[in-house]
């Protein structure tokens, strides 16, 4: 009850609702209690929680969604914004309720071929500020050389985070230190800039009205856009659709 009335005060400092019927707590939420709210009149909305020492993750969620839904591309849930409450923080989006239609996956790649291609003011990789994947925190320092970047700040970052862990075994170690040191070999130094979700796996999107595809839960970076596709490959992944989409899309908007 303490908690249901916190969230209630985070909703009406928000003008989300004014009254909590029900809280239910979604699949998932690994990192943040995620929770659909209902109001007196139907109303959903969908609310995370944090205390004071996790809040820049929500913080960092918040400005990924804001920085995406700006593009105009992609489907991504409405955000109706932050609020502190006590010692909780509170990130407040809208609810994505599927109808039951077929998913629209020709249409998700074509939108995310238009992500990647969406104009922007930077001209090296990175991102304005530290944010996460999941618990790990991801690093986003400014350079503007596709392969140092990778190898210093998500491929490099991450075997020495494991490392200092102990929780790469050896043999995996020098296989990675081959890769990085080889990446010249499969990724371009220079490739367009390109505002990517950053952790675009299939758990994080959402069939929404009309199987509309959105997305959730990003670690955004600009990057080469290629990488949000090696992402989606990952965990299951998506239908070859949104691939051949997102190619024949990708060829478009280039020439």
């Amino acid at each position: 009850m303490v908690l249901q009335s916190l969230i209630q005060k985070a909703l009406c400092e928000l003008n989300v609702m004014s009254s909590v019927m029900q809280i239910r707590q979604l699949a998932g939420g690994c990192i943040h209690g995620a929770s659909v709210v209902t109001g007196e009149c139907g109303s959903k909305c969908v609310i995370k929680c944090a205390d004071i020492s996790q809040s820049s993750m929500l913080e960092s969620e918040h400005d990924g969604l804001s920085d995406l839904a700006a593009t105009g591309t992609v489907s991504i849930p409405e955000v109706y914004g932050m609020s502190q409450v006590d010692d909780l923080f509170f990130l407040v989006t809208e609810f994505i309720e599927p109808d039951g239609s077929e998913p629209q996956w020709t249409l998700f790649g074509r939108d995310l071929a238009q992500l990647h291609a969406a104009p922007h003011d930077q001209a090296a990789y990175g991102y304005r500020a530290a944010n996460y994947l999941g618990h790990t925190p991801q690093i986003n320092k400014w350079n503007g050389d596709w392969i140092f970047f990778n190898t210093e700040y998500r491929l490099g970052y991450q075997q020495k985070s494991i490392r200092l862990k102990g929780c790469l075994p050896s043999d995996l170690d020098k296989k990675l230190s081959v890769i990085i040191s080889e990446l010249h070999a499969f990724i371009p130094a220079q490739p367009r800039v390109s505002l990517l979700h950053g952790d675009l796996w299939s758990g994080n999107s959402v069939l929404g009205i009309q199987g509309r595809v959105n997305l959730i839960d990003p670690a955004c970076s600009y990057g080469d856009g290629w990488a949000d596709i090696a992402m989606m490959r990952l965990f299951g992944g998506f239908p070859e659709q949104v691939f051949r989409a997102y190619a024949a899309e990708q060829e478009k908007v280039e020439h």
